[in-house]
């Protein structure tokens, strides 16, 4: 066996954006966590992980589960018959300081804001704070029209980068929102790979899947470490991509992408 953890972003890879993870989706992944161990990171906090992904996992998998909200800044592990968190990273900026820095930038960009709003735009997610322009809780038919091609966001995030300091990650995080943290996937996924290390497994071992990896996307920075990668379409392609690495994992491998890690 040469993946023995299967890592995946969760909105529009494994369900859609804050749906509710589907019933063959779970048994997919009920099939895969028989066999391998399993990673879920997403920029989403903990309670919406419950919410929409761990209730729908049944118990008896939860040892080869490894959960990582704020984009891995938070690490959850099944230990002693309960979810316990073994990693959490501080921002090291207090929330009231990046909404005055998006009220500044609202004003710099002549940002037009939406007139009808699902619930609150801004949520502290304590190591991660998340801009959801249409509100929290949104339907998905309205997000996904709402900024398809970034165009929106991106003046935004550019304002942004100029009120908040350079160590922060301002980026566009599902169909949205702007996500602004003190670090991206690609350190949430040396997270989880230090996690794995009490269990044998490297690097070498992990492959991670995810719809966004491309400049600009919310999975675009496993490109900066050393893990192997496949972008998924769609949902059905996840899938598939499960089944093939149930089936014939070198196929999968061939077809995969390898990131180059960063240094200095």
């Amino acid at each position: 066996m040469k993946i023995k953890l299967v890592m995946f972003d969760l909105d529009d890879t494994l369900a859609e954006s804050k749906c509710d993870l589907t019933p063959d989706m779970a048994e997919m992944l009920h099939r895969l966590l028989e066999k391998r161990y399993v990673s879920v990171i997403s920029g989403c906090k903990w309670q919406q992980f419950l919410n929409q992904f761990v209730q729908y996992i049944r118990p008896e998998y939860y040892r080869h589960l490894i959960v990582a909200p704020v984009s891995g800044g938070q690490v959850y592990r099944w230990r002693n018959e309960d979810w316990q968190l073994v990693n959490s990273t501080s921002i090291g900026i207090s929330f009231e300081q990046i909404l005055a820095a998006f009220e500044e930038a609202f004003d710099a960009c002549n940002f037009e804001r939406p007139t009808k709003l699902w619930g609150p735009q801004f949520e502290d997610r304590i190591c991660q704070v998340t801009f959801s322009a249409l509100g929290q809780v949104a339907p998905h038919e309205a997000k996904k029209t709402w900024d398809p091609d970034f165009s929106k966001r991106k003046p935004l995030i550019e304002e942004l980068r100029k009120r908040l300091p350079e160590y922060l990650s301002i980026r566009a995080g599902g169909s949205t929102s702007i996500d602004v943290s003190g670090f991206e996937k690609d350190y949430g996924i040396k997270q989880v790979t230090l996690q794995m290390k009490k269990e044998g497994l490297t690097e070498d071992d992990l492959l991670f899947i995810g719809d966004a990896i491309f400049p600009g996307g919310n999975d675009y920075a496993v490109t900066k470490t050393n893990v192997r990668y496949r972008q998924t379409k769609s949902l059905e392609h996840t899938k598939q991509l499960i089944e093939q690495i149930l089936a014939d994992e070198d196929a999968v491998l061939a077809e995969s992408g390898r990131g180059v890690p960063r240094t200095g």
